[in-house]
Protein backbone atom coordinates (compact mmCIF):
# COMPACT_ATOMS: atom_id res chain seq x y z
CA UNK A 1 0.00 0.00 0.00
CA UNK A 2 1.36 3.02 -1.05
CA UNK A 3 1.26 5.93 1.40
CA UNK A 4 0.76 9.18 -0.59
CA UNK A 5 1.35 12.77 0.20
CA UNK A 6 -2.76 13.54 0.81
CA UNK A 7 -2.61 10.67 3.38
CA UNK A 8 0.30 11.82 5.06
CA UNK A 9 -1.13 15.58 5.53
CA UNK A 10 -4.11 14.63 7.04
CA UNK A 11 -2.09 12.39 9.65
CA UNK A 12 -0.15 15.27 10.62
CA UNK A 13 -3.05 17.35 10.77
CA UNK A 14 -5.49 15.29 12.80
CA UNK A 15 -2.65 14.37 15.13
CA UNK A 16 -2.28 18.25 15.50
CA UNK A 17 -5.75 18.91 16.19
CA UNK A 18 -6.61 15.48 18.50
CA UNK A 19 -3.77 16.26 20.70
CA UNK A 20 -5.81 19.61 21.63
CA UNK A 21 -9.51 17.77 21.45
CA UNK A 22 -8.95 14.80 22.96
CA UNK A 23 -6.41 16.24 25.90
CA UNK A 24 -9.26 15.82 28.50
CA UNK A 25 -7.79 11.57 28.65
CA UNK A 26 -4.10 10.91 27.72
CA UNK A 27 -5.07 7.50 27.24
CA UNK A 28 -7.21 8.67 23.89
CA UNK A 29 -5.92 6.93 20.84
CA UNK A 30 -5.13 9.57 18.63
CA UNK A 31 -4.26 7.48 15.74
CA UNK A 32 -3.06 3.63 14.48
CA UNK A 33 -0.35 2.87 12.43
CA UNK A 34 -0.38 -0.83 10.76
CA UNK A 35 3.06 -2.80 10.08
CA UNK A 36 2.93 -6.04 8.37
CA UNK A 37 5.85 -8.29 10.66
CA UNK A 38 8.00 -11.05 10.01
CA UNK A 39 10.84 -12.91 11.84
CA UNK A 40 13.02 -15.38 10.00
CA UNK A 41 15.20 -18.13 11.99
CA UNK A 42 17.46 -20.05 10.18
CA UNK A 43 15.10 -19.59 6.58
CA UNK A 44 12.17 -20.18 8.05
CA UNK A 45 9.52 -17.81 8.80
CA UNK A 46 8.25 -18.34 12.46
CA UNK A 47 5.96 -14.87 12.82
CA UNK A 48 3.85 -13.58 10.05
CA UNK A 49 1.74 -10.98 11.21
CA UNK A 50 -0.39 -7.94 11.03
CA UNK A 51 0.24 -5.46 14.07
CA UNK A 52 -1.04 -2.17 14.88
CA UNK A 53 0.16 0.49 16.70
CA UNK A 54 -2.36 2.55 18.94
CA UNK A 55 -0.70 6.22 19.71
CA UNK A 56 -1.78 8.45 22.17
CA UNK A 57 -0.39 11.91 23.95
CA UNK A 58 1.75 9.94 26.37
CA UNK A 59 1.89 6.24 25.46
CA UNK A 60 1.62 3.63 22.44
CA UNK A 61 0.63 -0.22 22.37
CA UNK A 62 1.57 -2.42 19.71
CA UNK A 63 -0.04 -5.83 19.48
CA UNK A 64 -1.35 -8.22 16.92
CA UNK A 65 -4.59 -7.79 15.39
CA UNK A 66 -4.77 -11.21 15.16
CA UNK A 67 -4.17 -12.08 18.60
CA UNK A 68 -6.50 -9.55 19.62
CA UNK A 69 -9.58 -10.37 17.68
CA UNK A 70 -9.07 -14.47 19.32
CA UNK A 71 -8.78 -13.20 22.16
CA UNK A 72 -12.34 -10.88 22.11
CA UNK A 73 -13.72 -14.05 20.44
CA UNK A 74 -12.72 -16.22 23.86
CA UNK A 75 -14.00 -13.21 26.00
CA UNK A 76 -17.35 -13.72 24.14
CA UNK A 77 -17.71 -16.88 24.59
CA UNK A 78 -16.41 -17.24 28.54
CA UNK A 79 -19.44 -14.28 29.03
CA UNK A 80 -21.88 -16.48 27.49
CA UNK A 81 -20.59 -19.88 28.60
CA UNK A 82 -20.78 -18.05 32.90
CA UNK A 83 -24.32 -16.44 32.02
CA UNK A 84 -25.72 -19.96 30.94
CA UNK A 85 -23.52 -21.80 33.70
CA UNK A 86 -21.82 -23.86 31.54
CA UNK A 87 -18.58 -25.64 32.54
CA UNK A 88 -16.72 -25.78 29.10
CA UNK A 89 -16.09 -23.90 26.57
CA UNK A 90 -15.74 -24.67 22.97
CA UNK A 91 -12.75 -23.86 21.45
CA UNK A 92 -12.58 -24.84 17.21
CA UNK A 93 -9.50 -24.01 15.21
CA UNK A 94 -11.10 -20.39 13.57
CA UNK A 95 -11.40 -19.19 17.47
CA UNK A 96 -7.46 -19.67 17.33
CA UNK A 97 -4.51 -17.21 17.18
CA UNK A 98 -2.70 -17.66 13.74
CA UNK A 99 0.55 -20.06 14.81
CA UNK A 100 2.51 -17.32 12.86
CA UNK A 101 1.23 -14.48 15.46
CA UNK A 102 3.21 -11.90 16.94
CA UNK A 103 2.34 -12.95 20.85
CA UNK A 104 3.92 -10.52 22.41
CA UNK A 105 2.24 -6.77 23.52
CA UNK A 106 4.98 -3.72 23.74
CA UNK A 107 3.21 -0.92 26.06
CA UNK A 108 5.00 2.37 25.75
CA UNK A 109 5.43 5.24 28.10
CA UNK A 110 6.86 8.49 26.61
CA UNK A 111 7.03 10.06 30.18
CA UNK A 112 9.11 7.26 31.62
CA UNK A 113 11.05 6.64 28.30
CA UNK A 114 10.23 2.86 28.47
CA UNK A 115 8.87 -0.35 26.36
CA UNK A 116 7.40 -2.58 28.63
CA UNK A 117 7.02 -5.95 26.68
CA UNK A 118 3.86 -8.18 27.82
CA UNK A 119 3.48 -11.55 27.01
CA UNK A 120 1.48 -15.03 28.38
CA UNK A 121 3.54 -17.47 29.98
CA UNK A 122 2.20 -20.53 31.05
CA UNK A 123 -0.69 -19.41 32.77
CA UNK A 124 0.86 -15.83 34.22
CA UNK A 125 0.97 -12.85 31.92
CA UNK A 126 4.29 -11.27 32.68
CA UNK A 127 5.36 -7.98 31.53
CA UNK A 128 9.76 -6.76 31.70
CA UNK A 129 11.05 -3.51 30.32
CA UNK A 130 12.63 -4.40 27.13
CA UNK A 131 16.13 -2.97 26.20
CA UNK A 132 16.02 0.27 28.65
CA UNK A 133 17.82 3.02 27.07
CA UNK A 134 18.30 1.68 24.24
CA UNK A 135 15.89 5.03 22.29
CA UNK A 136 18.41 6.65 23.42
CA UNK A 137 21.30 5.36 21.61
CA UNK A 138 20.03 5.99 17.99
CA UNK A 139 22.70 6.79 15.04
CA UNK A 140 21.04 8.77 12.47
CA UNK A 141 22.42 8.71 9.45
CA UNK A 142 22.74 10.63 6.03
CA UNK A 143 21.09 7.92 4.22
CA UNK A 144 17.53 8.24 2.77
CA UNK A 145 14.52 5.86 1.02
CA UNK A 146 11.05 5.90 -0.03
CA UNK A 147 9.00 3.83 2.21
CA UNK A 148 5.65 3.07 0.51
CA UNK A 149 5.97 6.84 -0.53
CA UNK A 150 6.85 8.26 2.60
CA UNK A 151 10.13 9.91 2.68
CA UNK A 152 12.75 8.20 5.00
CA UNK A 153 15.40 8.75 6.96
CA UNK A 154 17.96 5.84 8.16
CA UNK A 155 18.85 5.29 11.54
CA UNK A 156 20.38 2.59 13.12
CA UNK A 157 21.21 1.37 16.97
CA UNK A 158 23.25 -2.24 18.43
CA UNK A 159 21.43 -4.06 21.31
CA UNK A 160 23.59 -4.75 24.33
CA UNK A 161 23.55 -8.46 22.68
CA UNK A 162 25.53 -7.22 19.44
CA UNK A 163 22.26 -6.66 17.05
CA UNK A 164 21.84 -4.40 14.89
CA UNK A 165 18.94 -2.55 14.22
CA UNK A 166 18.07 -0.68 11.27
CA UNK A 167 15.31 1.68 10.90
CA UNK A 168 13.82 4.39 8.16
CA UNK A 169 11.93 7.23 10.15
CA UNK A 170 9.69 9.75 8.48
CA UNK A 171 10.29 12.84 9.87
CA UNK A 172 6.99 14.17 8.18
CA UNK A 173 5.16 12.43 10.41
CA UNK A 174 6.17 13.60 13.75
CA UNK A 175 5.16 10.72 15.76
CA UNK A 176 8.40 9.30 17.80
CA UNK A 177 7.22 5.68 18.04
CA UNK A 178 7.36 2.83 15.50
CA UNK A 179 6.80 -1.41 15.74
CA UNK A 180 8.08 -3.49 18.67
CA UNK A 181 9.96 -2.13 21.30
CA UNK A 182 11.09 0.26 19.12
CA UNK A 183 10.91 4.23 19.55
CA UNK A 184 12.85 7.60 20.03
CA UNK A 185 13.44 8.69 16.57
CA UNK A 186 12.41 12.14 15.23
CA UNK A 187 9.35 10.65 12.86
CA UNK A 188 7.87 7.47 12.73
CA UNK A 189 9.68 4.28 11.88
CA UNK A 190 8.20 3.31 8.18
CA UNK A 191 10.89 0.19 8.12
CA UNK A 192 12.79 -1.79 10.38
CA UNK A 193 14.52 -4.90 10.32
CA UNK A 194 17.48 -6.32 12.47
CA UNK A 195 20.25 -8.58 12.03
CA UNK A 196 18.40 -11.77 14.12
CA UNK A 197 15.58 -11.40 11.19
CA UNK A 198 12.82 -9.28 13.13
CA UNK A 199 11.13 -6.79 10.17
CA UNK A 200 8.05 -4.48 9.96
CA UNK A 201 6.80 -1.84 7.27
CA UNK A 202 4.32 0.21 7.91
CA UNK A 203 1.06 -0.10 5.77
CA UNK A 204 -1.36 2.18 7.01
CA UNK A 205 -1.89 5.01 9.30
CA UNK A 206 -5.67 5.52 10.56
CA UNK A 207 -7.01 8.42 12.15
CA UNK A 208 -9.61 8.13 15.54
CA UNK A 209 -12.31 10.02 15.35
CA UNK A 210 -13.76 8.30 18.36
CA UNK A 211 -12.76 10.64 21.20
CA UNK A 212 -13.70 7.38 24.05
CA UNK A 213 -11.92 4.91 22.22
CA UNK A 214 -8.76 4.24 24.36
CA UNK A 215 -5.45 1.58 24.39
CA UNK A 216 -6.86 -1.72 26.04
CA UNK A 217 -3.65 -3.06 27.95
CA UNK A 218 -3.51 -6.79 28.65
CA UNK A 219 -5.38 -6.93 31.85
CA UNK A 220 -3.76 -8.37 35.22
CA UNK A 221 -0.11 -8.72 33.85
CA UNK A 222 2.90 -8.92 36.68
CA UNK A 223 6.05 -6.47 35.82
CA UNK A 224 8.90 -8.63 36.78
CA UNK A 225 13.08 -8.67 35.59
CA UNK A 226 13.76 -9.77 31.93
CA UNK A 227 16.05 -12.14 34.21
CA UNK A 228 12.72 -13.40 35.77
CA UNK A 229 11.14 -13.11 32.62
CA UNK A 230 13.41 -15.24 31.17
CA UNK A 231 13.33 -17.82 33.83
CA UNK A 232 9.84 -18.50 33.91
CA UNK A 233 9.33 -18.61 30.13
CA UNK A 234 12.31 -21.81 30.61
CA UNK A 235 10.15 -23.14 33.05
CA UNK A 236 6.56 -22.98 31.34
CA UNK A 237 5.33 -25.25 29.41
CA UNK A 238 3.70 -24.73 26.11
CA UNK A 239 1.26 -23.43 26.30
CA UNK A 240 -1.53 -21.55 23.69
CA UNK A 241 -4.32 -20.84 26.53
CA UNK A 242 -5.43 -16.72 26.32
CA UNK A 243 -5.04 -16.89 29.92
CA UNK A 244 -6.39 -18.09 32.89
CA UNK A 245 -10.28 -19.19 33.45
CA UNK A 246 -12.94 -18.56 36.56
CA UNK A 247 -13.16 -21.16 38.94
CA UNK A 248 -15.43 -23.99 37.33
CA UNK A 249 -14.64 -22.91 33.71
CA UNK A 250 -12.29 -24.87 31.42
CA UNK A 251 -11.64 -25.17 27.70
CA UNK A 252 -11.95 -27.75 25.35
CA UNK A 253 -10.53 -27.32 22.13
CA UNK A 254 -11.49 -29.20 18.65
CA UNK A 255 -8.62 -31.30 17.11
Amino acid sequence: MILNKKTVFFAMLFFAKATSVFAQSENNILTTASYVVSYTINGKIVINDLCLLDITKTQSYFYSKNVAEASAKLSEKRALAEAQGAEEIFISRDDRPSSNAYRADVLKNYDKSNAIMIQGVGMQVLGYVKDPNLQKKWQIKDENLVVNGLKSQKAVVVKPDGTIVTAWFCKDIPLPDGPFSYFGLPGLITKLSTTDGLEAELTQIVKNTDPKKQIKVRENYSLVTEADFKKAAENAKANRGMGALPPGLSIKQAN
